[in-house]
């Protein structure tokens, strides 16, 4: 019997609870008898109880729960700051599978039912990497590394080491070639550079990085064995997971945008290059690090029209001060949202706020369903 606690209160520790409660061979045991500790992804190492006890993720838990059963399945593992939720979910639905992990379904409760002859999709948040340390992924996808989460892991060099922990050999691996040719990689790598493959033009894919994202999917997809017309067929029935460069309308010379989960500076560049033409930027939230210079260089080239909501406009000092005075301040997404309407008649109006939602909102989520309101409300 091998004895398991879980550190944690949120829908990951719920569920492993869950899972030991009816388990045969895994008993819930207090941290100082247990075998293994299961921690769930929000808690930083930092928090971490001190013990020499080994410390896993739930993905990691689960992974080692199928193997002492003799279940070894094929497990494509995606991460990156930014696109990993789409990725995962249009891969999981071309595949016509279940996606889990960072994206929301903890993994531990499907396990009695998972066969080796299903490919486990599992979105990998850097958090839960840190904790996996023999998660071995049958295909490894880095999207892309950019400075994120930083409280969390100290610094920028422990968040990409984190990320580049996903590659551990005698795999698959996609990633840019920039990424690919910054590391020294200690063993050889099959190695596929995501900036070659050619862009899907599918409609509701918006934006060129989600179209770059559909490439992926179907060249993984592709690379598992999958027919290439029942992939296709499928991808036409996806639909892009909410708040990620999601158009809400497109009518009379205008559209509107919303690009909630953009919570970073690259997510937001990645936006503004998708659409060509007139732009207005609306950027809101708490900033996660100053805005620099060649960011506020590259949105301003891009767009003709910036605002700035929320916390933002209450610490102007997160952006160049040569800057300040070009942009439009609100204090709320509403008002800078109807603002926005009023005097944007024509062009696209682009949600992409590059920084967190903790001053008006829960998360992303809340923030994107209000701006979608406010939109509605105006039509």
């Amino acid at each position: 019997m091998t004895k398991v606690a879980v550190l944690g209160d949120g829908i990951t520790a719920q569920a492993v609870r869950s899972f030991l409660a009816h388990a045969n061979d895994y008993q819930d045991s207090p941290i100082q008898t247990a075998d293994w500790i299961v921690t769930s992804p929000g808690i930083p190492p930092a928090q971490w109880p001190a013990t020499s006890v080994e410390i896993i993720s739930d993905i990691e838990f689960a992974i080692r729960v199928l193997h002492s059963r003799g279940v070894f399945p094929t497990i494509v593992g995606i991460t990156g700051t930014n696109g990993k939720t789409t990725v995962t979910a249009g891969l999981a639905h071309a595949l016509n599978q279940t996606a889990y992990g960072n994206i929301g379904r903890p993994l531990i409760l499907d396990i009695d039912h998972c066969q080796a002859s299903d490919p486990l999709i599992i979105e990998l948040s850097s958090y839960q990497l840190v904790s996996s340390p023999s998660l071995h992924c049958d295909v490894a996808v880095i999207l892309n590394i950019e400075p994120d989460h930083l409280a969390w892991h100290g610094t920028f060099e422990a968040y990409q080491a984190a990320k580049f922990s996903i590659i551990k050999g005698d795999q698959r691996v996609y990633m840019p070639k920039k990424l690919h040719e910054s590391h020294q990689w200690p063993h050889p790598i099959d190695f596929c550079a995501i900036d070659d493959l050619n862009c899907a033009e599918l409609d509701q894919f918006s934006g060129a990085h989600n179209q770059q994202n559909a490439a992926i999917i179907i060249d993984i997809a592709t690379y598992l064995g999958l027919d290439h017309s029942v992939m296709m067929q499928r991808l036409k029935t996806f639909n892009l997971p909410p708040f990620r460069c999601q158009k809400l309308t497109s009518r009379n010379g205008r559209i509107i945008v919303n690009d909630s989960k953009a919570t970073n500076m690259s997510a937001t560049i990645a936006a503004v290059q998708s659409f060509p033409g007139r732009k207005l930027l609306i950027l809101a939230g708490q900033a996660k690090a100053p805005f620099s210079d060649a960011f506020m260089r590259l949105v301003f080239r891009e767009c003709e029209v910036i605002y700035a909501a929320g916390d933002l406009a209450k610490n102007k000092a997160v952006f160049p001060k040569e800057w300040q005075s070009k942009l439009h301040f609100f204090d709320s997404v509403a008002s800078a949202t109807q603002s926005a309407l009023n005097e944007y008649p024509t062009g696209t109006i682009l949600f992409s706020p590059a920084a967190a939602s903790f001053d008006e909102f829960e998360n992303y989520v809340a923030r994107g369903e209000a701006f979608s309101h406010y939109v509605k409300q105006h039509q």
